[in-house]
């Protein structure tokens, strides 16, 4: 059978759509052609009249055995697009989202309000989507900045460097486990920005197949009786790790948001700040810390 560019849209979403519903499955089916014409969806609906060869036609078929066992399409692809830029990803990394976007975009704002050059530090880095985007941001204004990702994960780091070179950001990489690693050895920072595992084990059973089964749990999953672990482990290394009026910038749980607030006002931060997402739901939070000198008595 032939197909143009709309019957193969046609066929792709009309395949998945028991698994994933129609709108989730024109979505993918969109993805698809674009991936393979290399080409926004914009462009090739005005290109309707153009046969889909039988390598594309192959080529999806793979893809599809792999969405039917509800493997994320962007790992079917190896790729997804944060902030419009295409970055490289795979198992190894989470899948780059919308809402990372608005906390990418509140670090360049915090940049642009500092003097002089600026040091940023991403925690849990991932596929890099964070600081690589901080970066081409800022150099597309005229500002330069030092940017850094770090990343238990060597895999995850593979990914990220890739990323950086593809996109030719000049963001440096390094392995760090932040829940054991010396605050000391952190170095110094104007601003510490940070995704990292926020999800209780608990609610896996009720998240969707493609994240709890495919993405990496290194990155999603935190214990039950420690959902802060991350964020409280963070903010005490921010403590020397941060220059005076350094600021923390996290992604958080939503159902953590008060605990969060309250615990770094607790832990000495100033200007504690939560912001909703586009969603309307409380998913960032920011922070001051205040270095006070020490003062000798004798």
């Amino acid at each position: 059978m032939s197909y143009t560019i709309s019957t193969f849209f046609q066929y792709i979403r009309d395949t998945i759509s028991p698994y994933y519903g129609v709108q989730e499955a024109g979505y993918v089916a969109r993805m698809i052609l674009e991936y393979l014409y290399q080409q926004r969806w914009q462009q090739l609906f005005i290109k309707d009249d153009m046969p889909i060869s039988t390598e594309n036609m192959e080529k999806t078929e793979g893809f599809l055995v792999k969405l039917l066992k509800y493997q994320p399409i962007q790992y079917v692809l190896a790729e997804a697009y944060f902030y419009e830029r295409k970055f490289s990803v795979n198992e190894h990394v989470l899948i780059p989202r919308g809402e990372t976007e608005e906390l990418m975009l509140w670090a360049v704002d915090e940049v642009k309000a500092k003097k002089g050059l600026c040091k940023v530090l991403d925690i849990g880095t991932g596929s890099g989507c964070i600081p690589i985007s901080i970066y081409l941001e800022l150099k597309e204004k005229g500002i330069t900045a030092q940017v850094c990702g770090v990343d238990i994960s060597e895999e995850a780091l593979e990914i990220a460097q890739k990323n950086a070179a593809d996109l030719e950001a000049k963001v440096t990489f390094a392995c760090v486990d932040i829940l054991h690693i010396e605050a000391e050895k952190l170095g110094k920072w104007d601003i510490i920005v940070s995704n990292p595992p926020y999800i209780p084990l608990k609610d896996k059973a009720e998240m969707e197949t493609h994240v709890k089964d495919f993405e990496p749990h290194l990155a999603l999953f935190v214990p039950d009786e420690d959902p802060l672990l991350f964020y409280r482990t963070i903010a005490e290394k921010g403590k020397i790790a941060l220059n005076e009026h350094g600021v923390l910038l996290f992604e958080i749980y939503t159902g953590h948001a008060d605990a969060i607030c309250e615990m770094l006002r607790t832990m000495g931060y100033e200007k504690v700040i939560c912001r909703q997402d586009i969603h309307g739901k409380a998913r960032m939070v920011k922070a001051e810390m205040r270095n006070f000198p020490e003062i000798s008595l004798n």
